[in-house]
C-alpha cells in the first residue's frame, strides 16, 4: 500500500512470506515442515548452512525483484509521487537479512511494522509477544482493525 495522509494511492499484494522458505528448504533437502522450520529459526541441523543462505539469498532477490516492479509501475502512473520507505509485516519480515537487502537494493528505508502500534490496549503486549511472534499477527490486527472501522 501506498499511502499519506491523503489516504491510500496504490495497492498490491506481495503474497511472500517465510512459509515459501520453508517449502523451498523442504524440496531441497527433502525435510518436513518441522525440520524446515527449525533451520529457519537459525537450530542446528544437518543441512549445510551454506545451502540455505544461498536458498535465502535467492528467495529475497525474488522479492526485491517483485517488489522493484511494482514499485516502478506505481511510479509510471503516479507522476512525481514517491514512496519513501517500506514496512515488512508477518512472518517473512523476521527472515534474516530482508531488511537490509531490501534497503539495499530498492533504495529505499525498510522497517518491519509493527501492527499492534495501531491499538490501545490493557494487556501488556510487549511482554506477551516477543520478538517474532509480534510481526506474525499483522493479518489477526488487520482484520481486527477493519471490524472496528466497518
Amino acid at each position: 500500500v501506498v499511502f499519506d495522509s491523503e489516504g491510500d494511492h496504490f495497492i498490491r499484494h506481495h503474497i511472500f512470506g517465510s512459509h515459501q522458505f520453508n517449502d523451498e528448504l523442504q524440496r531441497l533437502f527433502n525435510l518436513d515442515p518441522f525440520e524446515a522450520e527449525a533451520i529457519k529459526l537459525g537450530q542446528e541441523t544437518d543441512v549445510p548452512m551454506e545451502r540455505v543462505e544461498e536458498t535465502l539469498d535467492f528467495l529475497l532477490g525474488e522479492l526485491s525483484d517483485e517488489v522493484n516492479r511494482s514499485l516502478s509501475f506505481y511510479a509510471a502512473n503516479a507522476g512525481s509521487r514517491q514512496p519513501n520507505k517500506i514496512l515488512l509485516s508477518g512472518g517473512g519480515a523476521m527472515l534474516p537479512g530482508i531488511v537490509d537487502r531490501l534497503e539495499r537494493e530498492l533504495g529505499l528505508r525498510c522497517e518491519v511494522w509493527d501492527a499492534f502500534e495501531a491499538f490501545e490496549t490493557t494487556v501488556d503486549i510487549d511482554e506477551a509477544l516477543q520478538g517474532q511472534a509480534r510481526s506474525a499477527f499483522t493479518v489477526a490486527c488487520g482484520l481486527a482493525l477493519q471490524e472496528i472501522t466497518v
